[in-house]
């Protein structure tokens, strides 16, 4: 059972996919914007972040 809060993604593609829709609407919708993926180790799925970097 996923233990966060974010919106979790079975895969990385399917988080892709979601990112590259996200980077195509208006910037100026949302003041923060989506930049990457990542494989989050607590629920073992994909979620978007808008960190660039990974620290």
């Amino acid at each position: 059972m996923p233990t966060c809060t974010k919106t979790r993604y079975r895969d990385r593609i399917a988080a892709m996919l979601v990112l590259a829709q996200i980077q195509n609407r208006d910037k100026a919708s949302r003041p923060k914007q989506e930049a990457r993926v990542y494989f989050c180790d607590d629920c073992r799925g994909w979620h978007l972040t808008s960190r660039k970097r990974w620290r």
